[in-house]
């Protein structure tokens, strides 16, 4: 799922899609909590270019997003759960559970070193920045004023 996608997330505007979808869908709309009380397993991610790559950005829509109507159920969802979807969850999509997805001997070396305050995400999309990407072991990205 992508997080950027509810209307209200990303600059979208509500309309005209909440009326499109009918109010009697908006309960289960982009339900991410609803799908992780029901223990199956959430994966983020973007369709870039339609929509914004950054995953910080996401992770602060996932965070900041409100329901609809004040009878609606909140589907955001924590933190470590945002978090989870964007590892273990991207990992079982992809059949890769057994080698991504998670900080483990012998699994692949991807990682992505954050700057700043991830927890901050709540309140601004810029209390965090990526200041270094691995991938498969080799740095792909780095921000040298982050990490010279």
């Amino acid at each position: 799922m992508q997080s950027v996608h509810p209307p209200g997330s990303a600059g979208l505007p509500l309309e005209p899609t909440t009326s499109i979808m009918g109010r009697e869908r908006w309960a289960t709309a982009f339900p991410w909590r609803m799908i992780l009380e029901r223990d199956v397993p959430l994966a983020f991610g973007t369709d870039w270019p339609v929509s914004p790559l950054s995953p910080l950005y996401a992770l602060h829509c996932a965070l900041t997003r409100t329901p609809w109507a004040d009878d609606m159920p909140d589907q955001r969802i924590s933190l470590d759960a945002c978090l989870a979807a964007y590892t273990t969850g991207g990992a079982y999509a992809d059949f890769s559970e057994d080698r991504r997805g998670a900080l483990k001997s012998g699994f692949d070396a991807d990682l992505v070193l954050i700057d700043g305050d991830l927890e901050g995400l709540v309140k601004s999309a810029d209390a965090a920045s990526i200041a270094m990407t691995i991938c498969d072991g080799n740095i792909t990205y780095r921000d040298t004023s982050a990490c010279p």
